[in-house]
């Protein structure tokens, strides 16, 4: 299982060297299919618009407690790349207690996030990146302790070429 570092555990420069290291797996991403980072548009991941989410607000409803439930199941382009670094909750009561970030049969990793909850900057920072390459299926899986609504927030970039209408 993967585990998340607390912001509050790491410095400045540690941080950009984590935003920095997510930000070359994913040019290591784009390279490995043949392509040159520098014909692609990295930004940051909007929930609606890469991730299927209702809207663009960082926000999902749990229908049962203790209970993974998949909220993002969506297949990526032929030349779209995705990695995450981090985490948050927007939450006053945080609900989500752990992700799972898979493919169909494989899980990349499992991210134990109650912890950065108690502290008053509720963001942490994955130890590695998670990545997700062109055309694999990406799903993301909450664990959450009640039924509800929580605002989890994924820090992460998305790559696609230049010129391509964004996804939505």
């Amino acid at each position: 299982m993967g585990y998340l570092i607390p912001a509050k555990e790491l410095t400045t420069e540690d941080i950009k060297k984590l935003r920095q290291m997510a930000l070359s797996m994913l040019e290591a991403s784009i390279r490995a299919q043949g392509d040159d980072p520098a014909n692609y548009i990295i930004r940051d991941i909007l929930p609606s618009t890469d991730l299927g989410f209702t809207n663009e607000e960082w926000k999902i409803t749990y229908s049962a407690a203790y209970t993974e439930e998949t909220h993002v199941n969506t297949q990526l382009g032929a030349r779209t790349h995705v990695v995450f670094y981090g985490y948050a909750n927007n939450s006053p009561d945080p609900k989500t207690l752990y992700i799972v970030f898979r493919t169909p049969g494989a899980v990349k990793d499992k991210v134990q996030v109650e912890k950065v909850y108690p502290l008053m900057e509720p963001v942490g920072y994955f130890k590695e990146p998670i990545k997700f390459g062109s055309k694999e299926t990406m799903q993301i899986v909450f664990y959450g302790k009640a039924t509800g609504d929580d605002y989890p927030v994924l820090l992460g970039l998305i790559a696609e070429p230049k010129g391509q209408q964004i996804a939505g």
